[in-house]
C-alpha cells in the first residue's frame, strides 16, 4: 500500500514538473527524485533497532519474543489469562472458635487448610505454618465442590465441612450473624465461616494484597484495552474487588467461570511437551506481566514508527511539489535529499526513543 501511493505520488510530481518545463529529463529526474525521498527505506532498520534494544530489555526480565510474526499475534489477543496466586497473595486473621459450637478451634483449622489446599486457594500457604507447627498431615478431602465466588464443601473424616462468606452459609439454611455484627468483626477485611456438620464450628477475617512485583503495571495495563481474565477459587475475589486492588477499570477485569476454567485446563493438558511458540517467559511471577506489556510497547512504538514515516513522506510531497511550482529546483538536489532524510530519522529516532 506504501509503495503504492510512493509511485503514485512520484507520477504526479514528474508529469508537474513536465507540465512547467517540457522537457523529458525534468520528468524522470522530478520521478526519480520523488521515490527517492518518499520511499520508506529507514522504516524496517528503525523497526529493527526497537526491536532489538526493547527485546533486550524483555530478557533480563524474564520475557522472550522471536520476531515480528509472534509480536502479531501477541498484538491482535483481546485479553490474557491468569491465575489469581500468581497476582495475590492472602493474609488470615483473628481464626476464632464459635461459642456455641463443640469442635476445637484446632480442628477447625485443619478441616479449612484441607479444603483450601484442594482448591489450590490463596490463602492456602497462610495454613502451612500452623500445620507445621501442628506435625500433622493434612486429612483426604472428598467430593470437593467450589461454590463460584461463594467458598468451598466437601466431606472430610465423614464430616461435613464448608468455609465460604455469608452468602455461602445462606443458600445453605445456615443461621449467620447479622450483618452489623460482621461489618464491625470485620474491620475492613472478609469474614470467611467455617461450617462442621451444620453449624459455625470458627470464623476469621482474610484480606489479598497485590505482589509488589506485579504492582507498577497494574496502572500501566489499563492503556493497553486488554481484559485481564482470572482463574479464581476464592470467595471474595470477584471483578469489583479485582478491578480496585488492581487499580483498573471494571470492564477489562473478568473472572472465569468453572466451566470455562475446565475448558481452559482441559486445552492446557492438550498442549504437547514440545510444541513450537514465539513468546516465551520464566516462571517469575512478573515475567508474564512484562512480556504483555513488552509486546504491546512494541506493537505502540511500531504504529508510531510508520505514523511518523507516513508524515515524512507527506512532508516529501509537499516539497517536491512546491519546488517547481516555486522555481525552486535548484534546491532538490541529491545531497538535500539525503539532508533531509537523515533530519527525519533521527527525529523518528529520538521520538521513539523517548517513548521507550
Amino acid at each position: 500500500f506504501s509503495m503504492c501511493i510512493v509511485l503514485l505520488a512520484a507520477l504526479v510530481i514528474g508529469l508537474l514538473c513536465f507540465a512547467t518545463q517540457f522537457t523529458g529529463i525534468s520528468f524522470i529526474s522530478a520521478l526519480t527524485a520523488a521515490v527517492c525521498t518518499l520511499l520508506p527505506i529507514m522504516y524496517d532498520p528503525l523497526n529493527r533497532y526497537i526491536f532489538y534494544s526493547k527485546g533486550k530489555e524483555m530478557f533480563r526480565q524474564g520475557a522472550c519474543v522471536s520476531g515480528r510474526e509472534a509480536l502479531g499475534h501477541i498484538g491482535s489477543s483481546d485479553g490474557f489469562v491468569l491465575d489469581a496466586k500468581d497476582v495475590f497473595s492472602g493474609e488470615i486473621a483473628r481464626f476464632r472458635k464459635s461459642a456455641i459450637t463443640r469442635v476445637d478451634q484446632n480442628t477447625s483449622a485443619v478441616f479449612t487448610a484441607a479444603l483450601m489446599n484442594a482448591a489450590d486457594s490463596v490463602l492456602a500457604p497462610c495454613f502451612d505454618s500452623f500445620i507445621e507447627q501442628m506435625g500433622i498431615a493434612l486429612p483426604e478431602v472428598e467430593n470437593f465442590q467450589y461454590e463460584e465466588k461463594l467458598g468451598y464443601s466437601a466431606w472430610i473424616s465423614d464430616r461435613k465441612v464448608l468455609v465460604g462468606n455469608r452468602q455461602m452459609l445462606l443458600n445453605h439454611s445456615i443461621t449467620v450473624p447479622s450483618k452489623e455484627h460482621e461489618k464491625a468483626y470485620g474491620k475492613g477485611r472478609y469474614v470467611m465461616y467455617v461450617v462442621v456438620d451444620g453449624e459455625i464450628s470458627a470464623t476469621f477475617l482474610v484480606n489479598y494484597k497485590v505482589l509488589s512485583s506485579l504492582r507498577r503495571y497494574s496502572r500501566a495495563f489499563n492503556k493497553t484495552g486488554l481484559m485481564l481474565m482470572f482463574n479464581s477459587k476464592e470467595a471474595f475475589l470477584n471483578e469489583e474487588i479485582i478491578a480496585a486492588k488492581l487499580s483498573l477499570d471494571i470492564s477489562s477485569v473478568k473472572v472465569l467461570s468453572s466451566k470455562a476454567t475446565a475448558v481452559m485446563e482441559k486445552y492446557n493438558n492438550s498442549i504437547e511437551d514440545q510444541e513450537s511458540t514465539g513468546l516465551l517467559c520464566s516462571l517469575k511471577k512478573k515475567s508474564l506481566m512484562h512480556l504483555i506489556m513488552g509486546c504491546y510497547n512494541l506493537n505502540a512504538l511500531n504504529k508510531r514508527i510508520f505514523s511518523m514515516m507516513l508524515i515524512g513522506q507527506i512532508l516529501g510531497i509537499f516539497l517536491l511539489i512546491a519546488a517547481p511550482v516555486l522555481q525552486m529546483n535548484i534546491f532538490i538536489n541529491p545531497v538535500t535529499i539525503v539532508i533531509l532524510r537523515l533530519i527525519w530519522c533521527g527525529i523518528v529516532t529520538l521520538t521513539t526513543e523517548q517513548k521507550k
